[in-house]
């Protein structure tokens, strides 16, 4: 289908975009910015959007115990130097009543610069699913969240890195090493900057620790593509709340981490960010099932 969006930046003239969208089902699609309008450098004079919308769960009431219990939120940014700048953790919440205090444990990958941090915050909720934090620490990796369901929704930062991600509710309990078991499709479906690498696979977890399978990746700007690559990994550790580390044994394929830092989201899905300091433009990594 095709729609038209009609908005006002705040101190910006009202401004009309065009989008073109694919339904994946009655409550998820895919959308994207089809204006051709240029600045006569051949630049376009608004940036194009693309996205996806998801329907917010219809049996859900938004409230103080919406985000109760954990999830995994990712996010993607772009640092002062145009670097790509990813982070992934835990979100810990009791509740969103504005002064119960929450937790977020994360690790960023800033153009190759390794972190983790331990966050606290406050957060509410309103009836219309939007969340709102409070943070007790300076250039917290995101500020709201629309939410979708339990746990899980939208994120927007108001960081130096422009962080936009996702907040996915962790289903899996009692991690362990059989908890990584099956087979896995792994993508980067959010470059940061143009000079990320396209990367795309299937591997399998054996439930002790190890993964195998064939990957693909093309380099930045899409001229050089290095295809059917053996891939083979260990888990160096895994924690009970999900989170693990990794590491690419053997011949580490062409454009891909030899170190990672995951998060097990669900018995079929994990969250992972690239954990060498060499990696300058790293990228969120999805194993979905």
């Amino acid at each position: 289908g095709t729609t038209q969006f009609t908005f006002e930046v705040p101190q910006s003239t009202q401004i009309t975009l065009n989008f073109a969208y694919m339904f994946v089902s009655g409550s998820d699609l895919f959308f994207i910015e089809t204006d051709q309008n240029t600045n006569g450098n051949g630049m376009p004079t608004n940036y194009r959007l693309s996205g996806e919308m998801v329907l917010q769960q219809t049996n859900v009431t938004f409230n103080a115990s919406t985000l109760a219990g954990t999830s995994v939120a990712t996010g993607t940014g772009v640092n002062s130097s145009g670097n790509a700048s990813v982070f992934a953790g835990l979100l810990s919440t009791t509740a969103c009543d504005g002064a119960t205090t929450n937790a977020l444990t994360d690790d960023e990958n800033d153009a190759g610069a390794i972190t983790s941090a331990s966050l606290s915050e406050t957060c509410t909720v309103t009836q219309a699913g939007r969340a709102a934090f409070t943070w007790a620490q300076p250039s917290p990796p995101f500020v709201a969240a629309y939410l979708t369901g339990p746990g899980q929704g939208f994120l927007i930062g108001s960081d130096a890195t422009v962080t936009t991600g996702l907040l996915e509710q962790q289903t899996a309990t009692g991690i362990s090493l059989t908890s990584v078991d099956g087979q896995y499709t792994l993508a980067a479906p959010f470059p940061g900057e143009t000079q990320v690498n396209n990367l795309l696979g299937q591997v399998a977890a054996d439930g002790n620790g190890n993964f195998a399978g064939t990957v693909d990746e093309v380099d930045s700007p899409g001229t050089t593509a290095h295809l059917d690559q053996a891939f083979t990994a260990t888990i160096g550790g895994l924690a009970a709340n999900g989170r693990g580390t990794m590491t690419t044994t053997g011949t580490v394929p062409t454009g891909f981490p030899t170190q990672w830092i995951f998060y097990v989201l669900s018995g079929s899905a994990i969250r992972a960010i690239p954990a060498d300091t060499s990696n300058q433009h790293p990228q969120l990594i999805f194993f979905n099932p």
